[in-house]
């Protein structure tokens, strides 16, 4: 799941009591067209930060009022998130979780949409939510989420069906990826990619486990409980279940372990390369190395001392001089990659996981 946490807004701790919905999702919509899908992320990134700003200032609320919303490029952006009560739907505000789709009556849900709240859905339904799903104008007398959603509800399509939806603006290519691992020639806010497919087992604490979590549930999700499993870079029991489940269904004799087997079947499964992130324009591409200068070295340096890896002597100067480099190198050692001091693929998925 392609998730944008409220702390990437500046954001912090919602506002809304403490709530443990366990119904569903109930469906929201915008009450005008926002033409989302033939603009860039960013602007479903502003728009996300207008909702919030409109329901704290004008309707004077404590919070945005969803749970989360869906946007037409596959992520999930956190509004008030989980175990909060919101103020999206009167007689259900503590017993369902609320998400709306960015869009307004006469548009469409991409397939991008429709992927994110199915993703979303089955990260609930791994966290012991029903996958009930509902729409606003159940609750109480309003149009919302229009007649296009209101049907993709009641027929069934919005979980079951093709995707079927609208296509958003095609992304900038994301660059090529040397043997090496490493990504050159993308722009600054491209996928990250996974840097290799190494073996795998009960045990193992790091990136790559993440990225294989995220695969995992991604491929599986939705038809098994199994791999419903958080992506937390941690590979426990729950993890191995998930790991023997893709194995049986793929076909290889790998068991509870990730091997290379695991790694080209879930490629195939997924059509294409196994992509754990697609981070926002903060998060810089690798690979960076000391002696780098300029905005991506000043957004890795940000994002290290968020991380807790302090650079007290320079902080965010935009020089990735021994002082960053050691702050890398610390975070690598952590995390179990193999990069040294220099910032890599592995980096990347250490530092998302640390931000978490």
């Amino acid at each position: 799941m392609r998730l944008e946490r409220r702390s990437s807004f500046g954001w912090g701790p919602s506002g809304g009591g403490y709530a443990n919905p366990r119904n569903g999702l109930v469906v929201h919509y915008d009450g005008s067209n926002q033409g989302l899908a033939g603009r860039s992320h960013s602007a479903c990134r502003a728009y996300w930060i207008n909702t919030r700003k409109f329901h704290v200032n004008t309707r004077d609320w404590s919070d945005i009022g969803y749970s989360w919303g869906v946007c037409p490029h596959n992520y999930v952006l956190e509004g008030r998130g989980l175990n909060r009560a919101q103020a999206a739907q009167p007689g259900g505000n503590t017993t369902w979780y609320s998400v709306t789709f960015m869009c307004g009556p006469n548009e469409r849900p991409t397939d991008g949409q429709i992927t994110a709240f199915r993703q979303l859905r089955a990260y609930l339904m791994g966290r012991g939510v029903a996958g009930a799903v509902s729409y606003h104008g159940r609750f109480i007398p309003t149009s919302c989420p229009g007649a296009i959603l209101r049907g993709m509800v009641t027929s069934g399509d919005l979980i079951n069906g093709s995707a079927g939806g609208s296509t958003p603006a095609r992304p900038r290519p994301l660059g090529r990826q040397h043997a090496s691992g490493t990504l050159v020639g993308g722009p600054a806010n491209a996928a990250v990619v996974p840097y290799g497919s190494p073996v795998l087992k009960r045990g193992a604490v790091a990136a790559n486990v993440a990225a294989a979590q995220d695969a995992i549930v991604r491929a599986y999700g939705a038809e098994s409980a199994d791999c419903r499993i958080e992506v937390d870079g941690h590979f426990g029991t729950a993890t191995e279940r998930a790991v023997t489940y893709a194995n049986r269904k793929l076909k290889t004799k790998h068991g509870g372990v990730w091997n290379r087997g695991t790694h080209q079947g879930l490629r195939a499964v997924l059509g294409g390369p196994m992509v754990a992130w697609h981070v926002d324009e903060d998060v810089p591409v690798p690979s960076l190395v000391k002696g780098d200068t300029g905005e991506r070295v000043r957004n890795l340096q940000r994002l290290l001392m968020r991380a807790g890896y302090d650079l007290p002597r320079y902080g965010a100067d935009g020089d990735f001089g021994e002082e960053t480099r050691a702050a890398v190198l610390a975070l690598n050692r952590a995390s179990g990659t193999t990069h040294g001091g220099v910032y890599g693929l592995g980096t990347a998925y250490a530092l998302l996981l640390a931000l978490r």
